[in-house]
């Protein structure tokens, strides 16, 4: 009787800290991660998927942001409005991270939301031809897909995390893709 008292007891305390932890972080990642769920039609979401949500794109909404959602449900021609597949797309304009798109889309037969990540980064060309030297010589963590006229599509090892670059002198392009699969 004493094992399941603490049991429940860890239970309640680990359900308590989810709320905490969701409610500690900024409100406009909060109001993003709420609307995200409404987006996808998510009911009742506790804070643990939240929590999940917001975790899985916390180094874009830890910095300064703005932003808007696009959803297809918005727009007049489409067809597949009452579809159990929800898409969205987040853009987030950051300071640090450059620009961001998070695309959502909710599985619900399967409970899960599958996010794809693209940050897009513009500069001069020498930072962009630095990160494709450093991606180049970290074969330890990266293959080097392909390459060549400026262009090169770099591979993150065991993720699907891809690192594309783009480089026409002064400037280059360089767009960090990366996947994931939230369960809820």
């Amino acid at each position: 009787m004493r094992s399941l008292f603490i049991l429940g007891l860890c239970l309640v305390s680990t359900a308590t800290y989810a709320n905490q932890a969701f409610d500690a972080i900024p409100s406009s990642a909060q109001k993003m991660v709420n609307t995200v769920f409404k987006q996808l039609r998510i009911k009742d979401a506790s804070d643990k998927q939240k929590m999940a949500l917001y975790q899985d794109a916390a180094v874009f909404l830890d910095d300064e942001w703005s932003g808007y959602l696009v959803s297809p449900t918005n727009l007049n021609l489409f067809r597949a409005k009452t579809s159990p597949v929800t898409m969205i797309e987040v853009v987030l304009n950051t300071q640090e991270h450059g620009i961001v798109f998070l695309d959502y889309t909710y599985f619900p037969s399967h409970q899960q939301v599958y996010v794809a990540k693209k940050e897009i980064r513009y500069g001069d060309s020498k930072s962009a031809v630095a990160i494709y030297q450093k991606g180049k010589k970290d074969t330890k963590h990266m293959v080097l897909l392909n390459e060549g006229g400026n262009r090169a599509n770099l591979k993150r090892k065991g993720a699907l995390d891809y690192t594309t670059l783009n480089i026409d002198t002064p400037n280059g392009a360089v767009v960090y893709n990366s996947y994931s699969m939230i369960d809820l």
